[in-house]
């Protein structure tokens, strides 16, 4: 989640070794999809918002301003390195004992 744009993505179900950068990049990539393979089906105003949202997530890439990354784990296995500047908020006393 991307609190700054309202702008949530889930994971595809596996367990996946990636970098944040990455995951913004393919939810760009399949935005991009989406809007091609929908041509003709999306108003004009759904479709502009999708698009807004991708140029929203490229400026994102390049960082132009800091932004929140929110990772809601109810498996505690996500891992960050470096973990400077990352703060982890437990859901409950199990999980956070657990850690």
């Amino acid at each position: 989640e991307i609190p700054e744009l309202e702008f949530e993505f889930q994971p595809m179900g596996e367990r996946k070794i990636d970098t944040i950068y990455n995951h913004i990049a393919s939810a760009v990539w399949n935005l991009g999809c989406y809007v091609r393979d929908a041509q003709g089906q999306l108003t004009s105003t759904v479709e502009g918002k999708i698009l807004d949202t991708i140029m929203l997530l490229n400026k994102c890439l390049d960082v132009e301003h800091p932004f929140t990354v929110v990772v809601t784990d109810p498996t505690s296995r996500s891992l960050w390195q470096p973990i400077t500047g990352v703060a982890v908020e437990y859901a409950n006393d199990a999980q956070a004992e657990a850690a």
